[in-house]
C-alpha cells in the first residue's frame, strides 16, 4: 500500500508531462488519458485530477481542447511541444 502511495505521488507530480506526451501521440479524450494511466502505471487517477491538469494546460496554451461531440478531445500546441522537447531529459517511460 505505502509502494503504491509513493507510486501515484510520483505520476502526480509528472502528470503535465505525462499527458503531454501521451497526447503528442495522437488527439485524446480525457477519458483516453485515464484509462492509459490506469493501464500504464497500474493506478487509478480521478477524474478531477485529471481534467483538472487538461484544463490548466489548456490554459497555459500546451493543448489546444475542441468538442467532437459530447466528447473534448485535446491536441498538443506549439508551446506544448516545445515543453516535452526542453523536458526529455527529465521524461520517465
Amino acid at each position: 500500500m505505502i509502494l503504491l502511495d509513493h507510486k501515484k505521488k510520483i505520476v502526480k507530480e509528472f502528470l503535465d508531462l505525462i499527458i503531454l506526451h501521451f497526447v503528442s501521440i495522437a488527439p485524446r479524450s480525457g477519458y483516453d488519458i485515464i484509462v492509459h494511466i490506469s493501464i500504464k502505471y497500474k493506478i487509478l487517477m480521478s477524474s478531477g485530477i485529471i481534467y483538472g491538469f487538461l484544463y490548466k494546460l489548456e490554459r497555459n496554451k500546451m493543448l489546444i481542447g475542441y468538442w467532437n461531440g459530447r466528447k473534448r478531445i485535446y491536441t498538443l500546441s506549439q508551446e506544448g511541444q516545445n515543453y516535452i522537447k526542453n523536458n526529455k531529459n527529465f521524461w520517465i517511460q
